[in-house]
């Protein structure tokens, strides 16, 4: 259902994290760097209490943008390599 709303709307890029990169995988996905993801780390995984032990793999359909949308939050501990 996402992939087809992400078509529908022309949405070139879905990121995510996932434990189950096999499943995502055959879908379309390839693993990225988190660094690749700043926008979902800004949004999601900075106010995720498994933040600093995350084990889940970052993915991605479609070319990444170049650049972040979403500013990176004031109360931000740690600084992610450009």
């Amino acid at each position: 259902a996402l992939l087809s709303q992400a078509k529908k709307h022309a949405v070139t890029c879905i990121c995510l994290f996932t434990r189950k990169p096999e499943f995502f995988s055959q879908l379309g996905f390839a693993m990225a760097q988190r660094e690749d993801l700043p926008d979902k780390i800004y949004k999601d995984c900075c106010v995720c209490p498994r933040f600093h032990c995350c084990d889940e793999v970052a993915m991605v359909r479609g070319e990444l943008p170049k650049f972040a949308i979403l500013p990176e939050p004031t109360n931000w501990q740690v600084k992610l390599q450009a």
